[in-house]
């Protein structure tokens, strides 16, 4: 596991709020958040086992729209975007592809 995440802390240091929105897919199913899919933020130790896990990582991912809609945005909102979405060179789709 990684142990730094640079603009985290400066975001947190500037006195911002985040939130990291995820599309993943056992929040579908469960509501729990897994390692089962691309999130980075679960590779910082800190954060996958402390609370910002629980108060910070945020789903289902279309909830960004909602906090959007209500005004509610974080300073700093991060969005993974769903697997098939994706830019990754490994993803089954170009919908997330910058070109």
């Amino acid at each position: 596991m990684l142990r730094y995440d640079h603009a985290r802390r400066r975001v947190e240091t500037a006195g911002k709020r985040w939130l990291y929105y995820t599309f993943l897919l056992d929040y579908r199913l469960t509501q729990k958040k897994t390692a089962a899919a691309t999130l980075p933020y679960d590779a910082i130790r800190h954060i996958r086992f402390g609370p910002d896990w629980t108060n910070r990582i945020v789903g289902p991912g279309w909830r960004v729209f909602t906090d959007l809609q209500q005004g509610t945005l974080p300073d700093v909102a991060w969005v993974n975007p769903p697997i098939i979405a994706t830019d990754h060179a490994q993803a089954t789709s170009a919908a997330g592809s910058i070109t």
